[in-house]
């Protein structure tokens, strides 16, 4: 990949990004932001985040700038995707025959879907189960 040098800062970067923001994180300075709309179309609060600093801002000729909506239809389905492999993983580990899991948009991708291949009596209970830690798990720890 072609790169060049920054303007003010000494780090290299693709020749052909879109853009390219340069600055510096200022250590030991905080400012309030938000509250902003989340993935599962909730508001986060208001907290202290880091401040950078900008020193250049360079772009190719007509950059293409892409951005999500928070909490929209695109969001959810990006924010799925890793819950889904998380979530297929963990089950795994109690029920092997797990084929997929899906996390359903309608339930702002908190509803669980999950396929197995049953083999034995009970399987599907421990995979819901398998689920249902997990799930507790995580919320624990946010």
């Amino acid at each position: 990949m072609e790169v060049v040098r920054c303007e003010t800062v000494d780090i290299d970067v693709p020749a052909y990004a879109e853009i390219v923001l340069e600055g510096k994180i200022l250590p030991q300075v905080r400012e309030p932001e938000g509250p902003f709309g989340e993935f599962p179309k909730y508001y986060g609060p208001r907290s202290g985040k880091e401040v950078i600093e900008i020193t250049a801002v360079t772009h190719r000729n007509n950059p293409i700038f892409y951005t999500i909506v928070p909490a929209g239809y695109e969001h959810l389905l990006l924010g799925g995707i890793p819950r889904e492999e998380s979530l297929f993983q963990s089950i795994r580990q109690t029920v092997p025959s797990v084929k997929a899991v899906h996390m359903n948009p309608g339930g702002t991708c908190r509803h669980a879907i999950v396929s197995i291949n049953k083999r034995n009596e009970g399987e599907a209970k421990n995979a819901i189960f398998a689920a249902l830690l997990i799930v507790l798990l995580l919320n624990m720890s946010s």
